[in-house]
C-alpha cells in the first residue's frame, strides 16, 4: 500500500524567471466545489495574468491544464510532481505574468514545476488520515451507547423523538453501528 500525504497549510511562492512572475498557490482540498471555489478566487485575484495552469488530485480524480502554455509545458508536468510526492488532496495553482522573454518549452517546464517544487518544500506535509464523517439516528433508549463508541468525535447532537448526531470516526464502523442497529443517514471521507 502506498502511503499518501497531505498538506496542512495553505500557502504561495513566486518565482521570477527572465522577467515572468510565476506565483504558485497549494492549496488542501476536499471535494471539487472547494477546488472550483478557489480557482475562481485566484483567476478573479489575478485577472491581468496570461496564465492560471493548474494540477489537482482528489483520491482518484486528477485533472490537470496548462492553460494555454504550449502542450505538456505546465499542468501536465505539475500533476505528475503531486503524483511522485504522493500527495493527495491538493490543489496547485500558477499564475503566470509574461515578462517579455520567451522561456521555450523546456523553460517553461522547468520555471512551472520549479515553482511548485520551492512551494512543496515550503509546505507543512504529514501522513494523510483518512477519517469518516457520519450522520445517524439512534432511539432516545440508545443514548449511552455513544459513550461507548471508541475513536470517534462527536460534532452536533440533537435530540428529538430520536438523537441526530454527527461524528468523526478514525476508522470506518458501519459494521460496528449496525449490529447495534443504528441508521446511518449520510456518510463520507472527512480529511
Amino acid at each position: 500500500m502506498i502511503l499518501l500525504f497531505t498538506i496542512t497549510n495553505n500557502l504561495n511562492h513566486e518565482l521570477i524567471i527572465k522577467k515572468s512572475r510565476f506565483i504558485c498557490y497549494l492549496y488542501k482540498v476536499n471535494d471539487l466545489e472547494e477546488i472550483n471555489n478557489y480557482l475562481n478566487r485566484i483567476k478573479e485575484v489575478h485577472k491581468n495574468a496570461r496564465h492560471h495552469c493548474y494540477a489537482y488530485i482528489l483520491d482518484n480524480q486528477k485533472k490537470a491544464t496548462d492553460d494555454k502554455e504550449p502542450s505538456g509545458t505546465a499542468g501536465i508536468p505539475m500533476l505528475t510532481l503531486l503524483e511522485q510526492k504522493n500527495l493527495n488532496h491538493v490543489l496547485a495553482i500558477v499564475v503566470r505574468y509574461f515578462g517579455g522573454i520567451k522561456l521555450g518549452t523546456g523553460g517553461l517546464f522547468r520555471a512551472y514545476t520549479g515553482v511548485l517544487k520551492e512551494t512543496i518544500d515550503l509546505a507543512n506535509i504529514e501522513e494523510e488520515i483518512i477519517k469518516y464523517k457520519y450522520k445517524i439516528e439512534l432511539d432516545l433508549n440508545k443514548a449511552n451507547i455513544l459513550d461507548k463508541l471508541q475513536n470517534i468525535e462527536i460534532k452536533n447532537k440533537v435530540f428529538s423523538d430520536i438523537i441526530s448526531v454527527e461524528l468523526i470516526a478514525k476508522d470506518d464502523i458501519d459494521e460496528y453501528l449496525s449490529n447495534l442497529n443504528i441508521k446511518i443517514i449520510d456518510k463520507e471521507k472527512y480529511i
